[in-house]
């Protein structure tokens, strides 16, 4: 089997590689032919593909050339007749191929690691218009699975705390697509959460000046991270006597502040988002999450705040707290769009539910139902509006709360 590097550098591997490792037509040419897979191509379209500047009768016999080299290097494997040439998919591997499947099975870092660069990098000039069309739509498609790739370990590095490596990741990233703003909102979000919002903001300023020069705009979501990172930074290098932006009790908050509303713009860009404040008793976790959401309140944007305290008794009332946090949707403007089983099933440990829709059906009250019509009811009240659901102490709640809130978190709604 001949084996073709096309990430990057085009390069032949195997037998014959050496007599044909300058012919960069005929390269270009077995592996048009080997994306096409087994499908014909004419003669007529490879001419034109590779020999456009020529008179018909020169790109014919440039073509007929190639064709008798390439079958030297995969015998049986290239086919041809007077009309047209064909390739048996069998004869030839495809780095970018084996790229594509390791992608599409989840094998993130051994993609990564195969990939060398742009499809058939600094071949456009090799062929005519259709060939550079060709080469644009194939990098594209690539180039998607890159992002989808390292989009992947990002999001794992993400999940473990692990912000140095999935800095790494989104460097990367970066390394391979300069001018791709989705890396570069994964580099800062990432610098972010390592606490590095001065660096953050020195590559924000060095990224915009990259765009400028290629006359790109800035896109809504990197204008909102800078201007958490800037308030995070200045937070960060008050004196903690000062209190200019924080009450006492909040004073050195403002990094984990910046963290909410970090998690607040992907519910305005429209994703759901889970956010675990947590550490010493005392230290003033329900303080920040109390002013977090009251500044949300005092934003002209219609915003549902909805809170369920966990209280700290001998015998917790079981569902307790998806209760308290049914009772206070019962209200909402969008919760008339939640299924009516759902609303039945919620219902029944919230009777303010069926004050409102009392012609409701009965439902079984089962906690699986109850945890999956919590989300049906959150997903309706926030498609009406963004929504911020606060659960203080967590840890206290009767089990059966924190088995629905865990179902609601694994599948937060957008």
């Amino acid at each position: 089997m001949v084996r073709l590097q096309t990430l990057g550098e085009l390069r032949l591997e195997g037998e014959g590689s050496a007599a044909l490792s300058s012919r960069r037509k005929e390269l270009v040419l077995l592996t048009y032919l080997a994306r096409r897979g087994p499908r014909p191509l004419s003669r007529e379209q490879a001419a034109s593909l590779l020999w456009e500047d020529r008179e018909e009768r020169r790109s014919r016999q440039s073509l007929r050339q190639a064709v008798l080299e390439l079958r030297r290097l995969v015998g049986e494997g290239l086919g041809s007749d007077a009309d047209q040439v064909w390739l048996d998919p069998q004869a030839v591997e495809l780095d970018a191929v084996l790229f594509e499947h390791e992608v599409d099975a989840g094998r993130w870092e051994e993609a990564i690691a195969r990939w060398k660069g742009d499809f058939l990098a600094g071949l456009e000039e090799v062929g005519g218009e259709e060939l550079r069309t060709w080469l644009e739509a194939e990098r594209e498609s690539l180039r998607r699975r890159l992002r989808t790739a390292l989009g992947e370990l990002i999001a794992r590095a993400k999940e473990r705390g692990a912000w140095r490596e999935g800095i790494g990741w989104a460097e990367r990233w970066l390394s391979e697509l300069p001018l791709d703003q989705q890396a570069h909102l994964h580099l800062l979000e990432l610098l972010h959460f390592d606490r590095r919002n001065g660096e953050a903001l020195a590559r924000d300023a060095a990224f915009r000046v990259q765009l400028e020069a290629a006359g790109l705009t800035v896109s809504p979501e990197l204008g909102q991270l800078a201007q958490v990172l800037t308030r995070a930074e200045r937070s960060s290098q008050q004196p903690r006597a000062s209190a200019v932006l924080l009450s006492p009790d909040l004073v050195g908050r403002g990094p984990a502040l910046g963290e909410l509303d970090m998690a607040w713009q992907d519910v305005l860009r429209g994703s759901g988002a889970v956010v675990v404040a947590e550490g010493e008793l005392g230290i003033g976790k329900t303080r920040l999450c109390e002013e977090f959401a009251r500044r949300l309140v005092a934003k002209p944007a219609r915003v549902s705040v909805y809170a369920a305290h966990a209280r700290q008794e001998p015998e917790p009332e079981e569902l307790g707290v998806v209760r308290r946090l049914a009772g206070g949707l019962a209200g909402a403007a969008g919760l008339p769009g939640a299924p009516a089983p759902a609303l039945a099933a919620l219902a029944q440990i919230a009777p303010a539910i069926r004050e409102r829709f009392p012609t409701l059906p009965p439902a079984e009250g089962t906690l699986a139902s109850v945890a999956a019509a919590l989300r049906e009811a959150v997903a309706a009240v926030a498609e009406d509006s963004p929504t911020l659901l606060f659960v203080d102490d967590l840890p206290q709640a009767d089990p059966a709360s924190r088995t629905a809130l865990l179902a609601l978190a694994q599948h937060v709604p957008a």
